[in-house]
């Protein structure tokens, strides 16, 4: 009984961890990653962080604002699946526990 209550609320836990780091970064994300961007952009950061963006002759603050965007889009998408992929497990463990 105790390897069933592990087995069945370990992806459940980490399922909710998960939703709950995303959750933090797209906060994070939308409250200071499109200033960061153009911090970043104007070179006004870090070297660190400057050095991540290049190509400003190129391309304009706007292309790295919807690159941006994009990425932390399919972040979001990528945990959501991940976590949809946790609950699916978990209900497998449980049917294959307990097949009533």
């Amino acid at each position: 009984m105790k390897s069933w209550i592990l087995s069945t609320r370990l992806p459940v836990i980490l399922a909710v961890s998960v939703l709950f780091l995303t959750t933090s970064v797209l906060l994070l994300y939308l409250l200071f990653g499109h200033w960061l961007i153009e911090t970043m952009y104007q070179r006004k950061t870090v070297q660190l962080l400057n050095k991540l963006i290049t190509g400003q002759q190129y391309h304009t603050v706007d292309h790295y604002l919807m690159w941006g965007d994009v990425w932390i889009v399919k972040y979001a998408l990528y945990t959501l699946l991940l976590c949809l992929f946790l609950r699916v497990a978990s209900r497998d463990v449980t049917e294959a526990c307990h097949p009533c």
